[in-house]
């Protein structure tokens, strides 16, 4: 079974049926009383069969069989076995009122690995449902040309743009001078076509080229799109991107061999560190790890080493500057379960109220990203201890800013397995613009001077240990990238994916945006975004700003997804001014 095909809550009462998507964030809050569990359609091993299992309650990784363990579907026409199951929930007019199953049609005990390959089925398997528990008889319907040697792992989401179903699998194929498939074949690709009764279905189109053979594509729609695939290739070397052909970026190799690369993490030492126990009674316990750099009066809670340098070590008798890793990165613990931004917002709470900063309006928050939409769920659960609170890069909620196939591929293609060169120069450009990348590098460095600095890594003295330009911003940015996803611990695929989880379910409605504006102060607000940025695209930033109404709104022309960044001084000036304000304000 692949990793989405997933899970369908079913009532307790046996007779199933669908429930809207509910406006929260909370796991806590979205999970309903009389719900029972998670169902998933399975293939067990070379069986040809179709099985169901229910998890044990609300945790998806314990599941008990049903049907006695019997299977609940069996095939009898094609080669007789079906593969992969997927449990399609309807969409339009079908929501909630008739389910599908979908699968590969391949018996692999009758047949090899190689031929199912060359000569395999182009149809694929079609079972519905108008409650999850009596299915029709099943239907084989051809979805792929003559020139595929096969259709595996068929799966489907509905597109409400073209009031449709995008059905997609993955193909390999051969040339058309080889119609007995015995030449060597393309890498598998994952085509797709559309449907609207899982009858008749659209030319197939491909979606995913062929360049690191993936197969068992997986889409979730949270309500933003995640994704998950395997890759049955070593050949990870996808073709260049646009950006990569004007723009040459250096190479991970080279990256690593600057002479600065040694100096690209800064020590910046502490005041006050630790890991501390959160999240009892709301599915923990779990460690938060998090530092206090500066010993000043403001005290600003944010997410980002760089900041610290300023206002924690330079100006740090000023300034008191918490930062510390979410759950699920960094040295802080990695649960699998309970991901969300009020979660997260709440870990902060006990984090703050660790370090006795409860007093009113006391704090300065400043959030990026998924950071920005932690803040706004910090801002709402104790709007009367937020000083200021900034917002930069981020949204209320995630809404469709281009055409739904193009955004299906955009996310996709976050999750693909590709080269480390690809991803490096993947992960600078989805952040920021291309000038800005091929820019020298000339970011404001420790020295020697710089109070609680120790020199570079490795060096025990100033004189050698010194912090060094990289000769462009892209060379930096990679750097650090390279840097972190050395740390293999701290930071791999599963954080990444649980993170995005939480920030795709975040939603702050209109109705608690205003209420977040009222609590907070509208004059206590700030909200900025670039107009370039291809994370969380500029529409997100203008709705965030029309909606919330903040005393303070930047639209920052040409710039990408992370301001403090490009524009350090700029974004340095505009919150220490912020804060100097908002400090002074009553009530």
């Amino acid at each position: 079974m692949k990793l989405s095909n997933l899970f369908y809550a079913i009532l307790a009462s046996s007779a199933a049926s669908a429930s809207p998507v509910q406006s929260v964030t909370d796991t806590a809050v979205r999970a309903e009383s009389n719900l029972v569990g998670y169902l998933g359609a399975f293939f067990l091993g070379d069986a040809p069969n179709v099985y169901f299992y229910l998890s044990n309650g609300n945790n998806a990784l314990s599941f008990k069989a049903l049907n006695g363990g019997e299977p609940i579907l069996d095939p009898s026409s094609g080669t007789g076995g079906v593969r992969d199951p997927s449990i399609i929930n309807g969409g339009g007019c079908e929501a909630g009122n008739k389910w599908y199953i979908i699968g590969t049609d391949l018996d692999i005990g009758k047949t090899t690995w190689d031929a199912a390959q060359r000569k395999g089925s182009l149809s694929i398997y079609i079972w519905e449902s108008t409650d999850l528990i009596n299915w029709g008889s099943e239907r084989l319907v051809k979805v792929e040309n003559d020139q595929a040697g096969m259709v595996w792992a068929p799966d489907a989401i509905w597109d409400a743009s073209k009031d449709q179903y995008l059905v997609h699998w993955a193909s390999k194929f051969y040339s058309t001078s080889d119609s007995e498939h015995n030449g060597t074949a393309t890498d598998s690709e994952i085509r797709y076509a559309y449907t609207s009764d899982f009858k008749t279905f659209t030319s197939p189109k491909t979606f995913i080229a062929a360049s690191t053979s993936i197969i068992d594509l997986a889409l979730l729609q949270l309500p933003q799109y995640g994704a998950s695939s395997k890759t049955r290739s070593t050949n990870m070397a996808h073709a260049p991107s646009d950006t990569a052909a004007k723009h040459p970026r250096l190479t991970a190799a080279e990256v690593t061999a600057l002479p600065s690369y040694p100096s690209v993490t800064w020590k910046l030492q502490p005041t006050r560190e630790g890991r501390l126990k959160v999240a009892e009674g709301r599915g923990g316990p779990l460690n938060i790890s998090w530092e206090v750099h500066g010993t000043g009066k403001t005290k600003v809670i944010a997410a980002w080493q760089r900041q610290t340098l300023r206002f924690g070590h330079e100006q740090g008798d000023q300034y008191s500057f918490l930062i510390f890793d979410n759950r699920g990165i960094g040295h802080s613990d990695k649960p699998v379960m309970r991901y969300s931004t009020s979660e997260m917002a709440k870990d902060i709470i006990e984090l703050a109220d660790h370090l006795n900063w409860t007093q009113e309006r006391e704090l300065h928050v400043i959030g990026v990203s998924m950071g920005g939409m932690i803040a706004q769920e910090l801002g709402q659960l104790i709007p009367e201890r937020i000083c200021s609170l900034s917002l930069f890069s981020t949204l209320a909620r995630f809404q469709r800013t281009v055409p739904f196939l193009q955004n299906l591929r955009n996310r996709v293609s976050m999750f693909l397995p590709k080269s480390l060169d690809r991803t490096i120069i993947d992960v600078a450009y989805n952040m920021f613009p291309d000038s800005w990348l091929d820019a020298p590098d000339t970011l404001h460095l420790p020295s020697s001077t710089t109070p609680g600095c120790l020199p570079a890594a490795g060096h025990v003295d100033w004189e050698s240990g010194t912090y060094a330009h990289f000769p462009t911003n892209f060379a930096r940015i990679a750097a650090q990238d390279l840097e972190k996803r050395s740390d293999t611990s701290s930071f791999g695929p599963k954080g990444f994916v649980l993170q995005a989880i939480a920030a795709g379910w975040h939603d702050m409605s209109p109705e608690r945006l205003k209420e977040l504006g009222d609590k907070v102060g509208r004059e206590r607000i700030l909200v900025a975004h670039g107009t370039e940025d291809r994370m969380l695209t500029f529409p997100h930033g203008e709705a965030l700003i029309k909606q919330l109404q903040p005393g303070e709104s930047y639209v920052r022309e040409g710039r990408g997804h992370v301001l403090l960044v490009e524009e350090q001084d700029w974004h340095d000036e505009v919150i220490a001014k912020l804060w100097a304000k908002t400090a002074s304000l009553s009530g």
